[in-house]
Protein backbone atom coordinates (compact mmCIF):
# COMPACT_ATOMS: atom_id res chain seq x y z
CA UNK A 1 0.00 0.00 0.00
CA UNK A 2 1.35 3.42 -0.96
CA UNK A 3 2.00 5.56 2.14
CA UNK A 4 -0.23 8.60 2.61
CA UNK A 5 1.64 11.51 4.19
CA UNK A 6 -0.11 13.87 6.60
CA UNK A 7 1.41 17.34 6.87
CA UNK A 8 2.30 18.38 10.44
CA UNK A 9 4.17 21.59 9.54
CA UNK A 10 5.49 23.03 6.28
CA UNK A 11 8.38 20.57 6.28
CA UNK A 12 7.35 17.72 8.58
CA UNK A 13 5.05 14.88 7.57
CA UNK A 14 3.75 11.66 9.14
CA UNK A 15 2.36 8.43 7.74
CA UNK A 16 1.02 5.39 9.59
CA UNK A 17 2.09 1.91 8.50
CA UNK A 18 0.55 -1.43 9.37
CA UNK A 19 0.19 -4.00 10.83
CA UNK A 20 1.12 -2.23 14.09
CA UNK A 21 -0.06 1.33 13.33
CA UNK A 22 3.48 2.72 13.53
CA UNK A 23 3.87 6.43 12.84
CA UNK A 24 6.78 7.14 10.48
CA UNK A 25 8.01 10.72 10.24
CA UNK A 26 9.51 12.63 7.33
CA UNK A 27 11.62 15.72 8.01
CA UNK A 28 12.53 17.83 4.97
CA UNK A 29 15.42 20.24 4.58
CA UNK A 30 16.64 22.32 1.66
CA UNK A 31 19.04 19.66 0.39
CA UNK A 32 18.09 16.40 2.10
CA UNK A 33 15.40 14.64 4.10
CA UNK A 34 15.25 12.19 7.00
CA UNK A 35 12.84 9.41 7.94
CA UNK A 36 11.95 8.79 11.57
CA UNK A 37 11.58 5.00 11.88
CA UNK A 38 11.47 2.59 8.98
CA UNK A 39 8.46 0.31 9.16
CA UNK A 40 8.28 -3.41 9.78
CA UNK A 41 9.94 -5.19 6.83
CA UNK A 42 12.51 -4.55 4.12
CA UNK A 43 9.70 -4.33 1.55
CA UNK A 44 7.84 -1.78 3.65
CA UNK A 45 11.05 0.17 4.17
CA UNK A 46 11.69 0.35 0.43
CA UNK A 47 8.13 1.57 -0.19
CA UNK A 48 8.51 4.22 2.50
CA UNK A 49 11.82 5.40 1.06
CA UNK A 50 10.43 5.74 -2.46
CA UNK A 51 7.29 7.52 -1.29
CA UNK A 52 9.19 9.82 1.09
CA UNK A 53 11.66 10.80 -1.63
CA UNK A 54 8.81 11.74 -3.94
CA UNK A 55 7.02 13.70 -1.20
CA UNK A 56 10.14 15.51 -0.01
CA UNK A 57 11.44 16.53 -3.43
CA UNK A 58 15.01 16.03 -2.17
CA UNK A 59 16.99 12.84 -1.48
CA UNK A 60 16.22 10.96 1.74
CA UNK A 61 19.73 10.59 3.13
CA UNK A 62 19.10 9.45 6.72
CA UNK A 63 16.77 7.28 8.78
CA UNK A 64 16.70 7.50 12.57
CA UNK A 65 15.38 4.48 14.47
CA UNK A 66 13.69 5.49 17.72
CA UNK A 67 14.11 2.12 19.48
CA UNK A 68 14.87 -1.57 19.14
CA UNK A 69 11.48 -3.05 18.28
CA UNK A 70 11.13 -4.60 14.83
CA UNK A 71 8.02 -2.68 13.79
CA UNK A 72 10.14 0.49 13.90
CA UNK A 73 13.52 -0.90 12.80
CA UNK A 74 12.79 -3.71 10.33
CA UNK A 75 12.42 -1.49 7.28
CA UNK A 76 16.02 -0.28 7.38
CA UNK A 77 17.01 -3.44 5.49
CA UNK A 78 15.14 -2.09 2.46
CA UNK A 79 16.71 1.38 2.50
CA UNK A 80 19.89 0.91 0.50
CA UNK A 81 22.25 3.87 0.47
CA UNK A 82 20.57 5.63 3.40
CA UNK A 83 22.58 6.44 6.53
CA UNK A 84 20.93 4.77 9.52
CA UNK A 85 21.24 6.35 12.97
CA UNK A 86 20.34 4.72 16.28
CA UNK A 87 21.35 4.58 19.91
CA UNK A 88 24.38 2.40 20.59
CA UNK A 89 22.26 -0.05 22.62
CA UNK A 90 20.21 -0.98 19.56
CA UNK A 91 20.43 -4.73 18.86
CA UNK A 92 18.04 -5.12 15.90
CA UNK A 93 20.81 -4.25 13.41
CA UNK A 94 24.12 -2.39 13.27
CA UNK A 95 23.41 1.23 12.33
CA UNK A 96 25.68 3.25 10.10
CA UNK A 97 26.04 5.72 12.96
CA UNK A 98 25.48 4.86 16.60
CA UNK A 99 25.58 7.34 19.47
CA UNK A 100 25.35 7.34 23.26
CA UNK A 101 23.81 10.65 24.34
CA UNK A 102 23.12 13.02 21.45
CA UNK A 103 23.78 13.62 17.77
CA UNK A 104 22.59 16.18 15.22
CA UNK A 105 22.17 16.22 11.44
CA UNK A 106 21.86 19.25 9.15
CA UNK A 107 19.48 18.62 6.25
CA UNK A 108 20.08 22.06 4.77
CA UNK A 109 18.53 24.85 6.83
CA UNK A 110 16.85 22.13 8.90
CA UNK A 111 18.64 20.86 11.99
CA UNK A 112 17.51 17.57 13.52
CA UNK A 113 18.63 16.68 17.05
CA UNK A 114 18.48 13.14 18.44
CA UNK A 115 18.80 12.56 22.18
CA UNK A 116 18.78 9.61 24.57
CA UNK A 117 17.70 10.34 28.15
CA UNK A 118 18.34 6.83 29.47
CA UNK A 119 16.36 3.62 29.63
CA UNK A 120 12.59 4.00 29.41
CA UNK A 121 10.40 2.10 26.93
CA UNK A 122 13.58 0.24 25.90
CA UNK A 123 17.33 0.59 26.42
CA UNK A 124 17.69 2.30 23.04
CA UNK A 125 15.05 5.05 23.07
CA UNK A 126 15.74 8.13 20.96
CA UNK A 127 13.74 11.35 21.03
CA UNK A 128 13.94 13.35 17.80
CA UNK A 129 13.73 17.15 18.00
CA UNK A 130 13.14 19.40 14.99
CA UNK A 131 13.71 22.83 16.57
CA UNK A 132 13.02 24.83 13.41
CA UNK A 133 9.56 23.27 13.14
CA UNK A 134 8.97 22.85 16.90
CA UNK A 135 8.15 19.18 16.47
CA UNK A 136 9.21 16.20 18.58
CA UNK A 137 9.03 12.55 17.59
CA UNK A 138 8.84 10.51 20.79
CA UNK A 139 8.79 6.97 19.40
CA UNK A 140 6.86 4.55 21.59
CA UNK A 141 7.60 6.59 24.69
CA UNK A 142 4.12 7.85 23.77
CA UNK A 143 1.32 5.81 22.24
CA UNK A 144 -2.26 6.53 21.24
CA UNK A 145 -5.15 4.12 21.25
CA UNK A 146 -3.66 1.56 23.62
CA UNK A 147 -1.65 0.95 26.76
CA UNK A 148 2.12 1.49 26.67
CA UNK A 149 4.03 -1.70 25.85
CA UNK A 150 6.63 -3.00 28.29
CA UNK A 151 9.16 -5.84 28.28
CA UNK A 152 12.31 -6.90 30.11
CA UNK A 153 14.22 -3.87 28.79
CA UNK A 154 11.70 -1.33 30.10
CA UNK A 155 12.52 1.07 32.94
CA UNK A 156 9.21 2.08 34.50
CA UNK A 157 11.00 4.27 37.03
CA UNK A 158 12.79 6.43 34.44
CA UNK A 159 10.10 6.53 31.74
CA UNK A 160 8.04 9.34 33.36
CA UNK A 161 11.22 11.32 34.04
CA UNK A 162 12.17 11.17 30.37
CA UNK A 163 8.75 12.44 29.32
CA UNK A 164 8.69 15.26 31.87
CA UNK A 165 11.38 17.10 29.93
CA UNK A 166 9.64 16.65 26.59
CA UNK A 167 5.88 17.06 26.84
CA UNK A 168 4.55 20.54 26.20
CA UNK A 169 7.72 21.77 24.52
CA UNK A 170 6.49 21.32 20.95
CA UNK A 171 4.05 19.40 18.76
CA UNK A 172 4.70 15.84 19.92
CA UNK A 173 4.18 12.83 17.68
CA UNK A 174 3.63 9.40 19.27
CA UNK A 175 5.34 6.33 17.86
CA UNK A 176 2.21 4.23 17.37
CA UNK A 177 -1.43 4.90 16.47
CA UNK A 178 -3.19 6.78 13.68
CA UNK A 179 -1.35 10.05 13.15
CA UNK A 180 -4.48 11.98 12.26
CA UNK A 181 -6.90 11.07 15.07
CA UNK A 182 -7.65 14.44 16.71
CA UNK A 183 -9.64 12.98 19.58
CA UNK A 184 -7.03 10.42 20.59
CA UNK A 185 -4.79 10.88 23.58
CA UNK A 186 -1.26 9.71 24.20
CA UNK A 187 -0.39 7.81 27.32
CA UNK A 188 2.71 6.94 29.30
CA UNK A 189 3.11 4.59 32.27
CA UNK A 190 3.43 7.46 34.75
CA UNK A 191 -0.30 7.92 35.16
CA UNK A 192 -3.60 6.36 34.30
CA UNK A 193 -4.61 9.74 32.88
CA UNK A 194 -3.61 10.96 29.40
CA UNK A 195 -0.38 12.94 29.38
CA UNK A 196 -0.79 14.93 26.17
CA UNK A 197 -3.15 15.39 23.25
CA UNK A 198 -0.41 14.73 20.76
CA UNK A 199 -2.24 15.41 17.54
CA UNK A 200 -3.26 18.89 18.68
CA UNK A 201 -0.41 19.91 21.00
CA UNK A 202 0.77 23.47 20.46
CA UNK A 203 4.17 24.97 21.23
CA UNK A 204 4.45 27.06 24.36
Amino acid sequence: MTPVWTQVTDRVFVTTVEPHAVNVGLIVGDTAAMLVDSGNTAEQGAELLASATERAGVPVTHVIVTHDHGDHSGGVAGMDGVTSIAHENLTAFEPTRGFSMAVAVDLGDQRVEMVNFGDAHTRSDVIVFVPGERVIFAGDLLEQGGDPQVDETTSLSNWPTVLDGVLGQARTRPGSSPATAPSSTATSPSSSAPRSRCSTARPR
